[in-house]
This record gives C-alpha cells, structure tokens and sequence, in this order.
C-alpha cells in the first residue's frame, strides 16, 4: 500500500548480497555499482551504553562489526547543530520538519488510497465504506484535519532537507556512491504490546 511517491522506493530483502545486485540490476535499469566501501560511519540518537538494555548491546556490536570490516570511522552525529539553513529556508531544523512526513504519508496516501478505495467499494455495498484497520484511519484524520495546501509546503520542505542532507552529510562520491553511511534507530520495542484492532476478537 503506497505511503507517498515521495518516499516510496520499490527494492528487494534478500540474504545474499550478490541476489540482491542481480536483482536491482533488473528492476533499475543502469543501475551503477561500486565495489568500494565508505571509511566513514555516522551514528545518529545511538546508544552509548550497552548494558541498559539488550537491543542497545545489539546494535552496538553490530556497528563496531560494522567499522572493523570497513577499516572505518564511527562518531555521532547532531543534525540540530550540523544544520545550516539553505538560502530558501527560513526555519531551524525541528520547525522544518515537524509534521512534514506525517502530511506526506496521509494526505498523498489519501489521494492514492483511500478516495478511490472508497469510491470503488460504496458502488458495489449500497453507499456504505468499509471497515478499515484504526491505524490508517488515524493518519487519514490528521490529514484530513489540515488544508490541501499543507502537501505542496510538506513536499517542498522534504526536497529542501533531501538537498541538504545529501550535500552535507551522506556527500556523492565516485567511488563509494556515498560518503558515509549514516545508521539511525528507526524504533524501540515497546513491552506492551497493543493488538491491532481489539473488535476483530
């Protein structure tokens, strides 16, 4: 289910890295490759301490694994402070992207999703909209809840720090496609565990 054409990119998870080529060779046409790794590793809002919890141990180890088969530099790194406003931009970092991504996500998911889902399924049910899973109608309210014109700012801000980011941070290089990974935490596991929709039961 698209999110936004933005953000969506097609690819594969794969076991072996060699498939993996081979097969975003097809999907991407003139795909380049690079046999050379980058010596520089960017870790953001990691953690320092590996004895607080057990994922915290986990992704330690793996980043220095990671920088010993590199021969690589690791260092945090503070994007508030890195942050250097472009000439067109006109607020800090956090105000830049405060809900860009959420008004990404529903607004063009809307558009994409939800209208013509709605649409298609009141022809065929008498006028009535489904039942639909509360974690896609919360986005869908949020969107909902500011003007159309929030999307052209919302798209305008994402390529504004998509520039910044990619000329100050993971900078192009020629031999290593990029100069740098940057690692992050997309998310903790939480103890407890919400069902997805308690009336399905």
């Amino acid at each position: 289910m698209p999110l936004a054409p933005e953000l969506d990119t097609a690819g594969f998870l794969t076991r072996d890295p060699f498939l993996w080529g081979t097969a975003q060779k097809v999907l991407y046409d003139g795909l380049e490759t690079f046999s050379l790794y980058p010596k520089k590793i960017y870790t953001y809002e990691f953690p320092t301490n590996a004895s607080e919890t057990d994922s915290d141990g986990i992704l330690i180890d793996f980043v220095n694994k990671l920088a010993k088969f590199l021969s690589a530099n690791v260092g945090p790194i503070n994007l508030t402070s890195l942050w250097t406003k472009p000439a067109n931009a006109t607020s800090s970092l956090t105000d830049l992207l405060n809900i860009t991504y959420p008004i990404l996500i529903s607004q063009e998911q809307t558009k994409l999703v939800r209208d013509p889902f709605y649409a298609d399924y009141c022809k065929v049910h008498d006028r009535r909209t489904p039942f639909v899973d509360p974690a896609p109608l919360i986005r869908w309210a949020f969107g909902d809840s500011y003007p159309n014109s929030t999307l052209d700012e919302a798209v305008y801000d994402k390529t504004l720090f998509m520039n910044w980011f990619q000329a100050n941070v993971t900078k192009p290089d020629s031999d290593t496609c990029s100069d740098s990974f940057f690692l992050y935490v997309g998310g903790t596991v939480e103890d407890d565990i919400q069902e997805r929709n308690e009336s399905l039961k």
